[in-house]
């Protein structure tokens, strides 16, 4: 955590709690990472084959996971990464940035929730990959290709990038106090923030693009 030479300022020492809760929480989302992004619990045998027609009548969900959730998310992890360079910069950052830290945290965790549930919903059961790409060149929506790409972007690529993302938080807010590592935890934190948002991207256009280029896009 903080360096032991400032344990007597009670400012750092309440800045070295919320640090510490911060952390906590961090360590939560990690470890729950694998919850959040595992298929929904089965109560019957699952229906493999997902229609067309039926991901049709859930367009609003496929409308606000591409229009709110995810740009959501990647503001959050933008904004989330420019604090966390803050506080590489500056050994003693100031509260107001460690508590919209905090803020900003709580409020990516609800999104990640609604993400979850929100794909969940969509594609409630496991589906193989189809064998057959050229049959949705026929369909001017979401296509079965990029359905299972969608899927496996987020409860795969995305959920990689974010653990990455909360492992890089904790050793940054570990740190915290003792030395800036200004240059290693920058350039990490970059390179973590453009794989999210490629995957973000990439989840983005095949939902709001049927192309047989996107459909062809592994």
């Amino acid at each position: 955590m903080m360096d032991g030479s400032y344990g007597e300022r009670p400012k750092v020492q309440e800045l070295r709690k919320q640090a510490d809760l911060i952390i906590q929480g961090l360590e939560q989302l990690r470890l729950r990472g694998n919850d959040f992004f595992l298929w929904p619990s089965r109560t019957s045998d699952p229906q493999i084959d997902i229609t067309i027609e039926q991901l049709r009548l859930k367009e609003e969900l496929l409308s606000r996971l591409a229009s709110v959730l995810l740009p959501q998310l990647r503001l959050q992890c933008t904004s989330l990464s420019h604090k966390y360079a803050e506080l590489s910069y500056v050994p003693e950052a100031p509260g107001s940035t460690v508590k919209l830290i905090s803020e900003i945290q709580a409020n990516l965790h609800l999104n990640l929730d609604q993400i979850i549930q929100t794909i969940n919903q969509l594609i409630p059961y496991e589906i193989p990959a189809p064998e057959n790409r050229t049959h949705d060149q026929d369909f001017n929506r979401l296509k079965i290709y990029g359905i299972y790409r969608l899927n496996h972007i987020i409860r795969n690529d995305l959920k990689i990038h974010l653990e990455s993302l909360f492992r890089k938080s904790i050793q940054i807010l570990r740190e915290f106090g003792i030395s800036s590592h200004e240059e290693k935890h920058t350039n990490t934190m970059e390179s973590i923030l453009i794989d999210i948002s490629e995957a973000i991207d990439s989840a983005i256009g095949y939902l709001k693009g049927s192309e047989l280029s996107l459909v062809w896009n592994l």
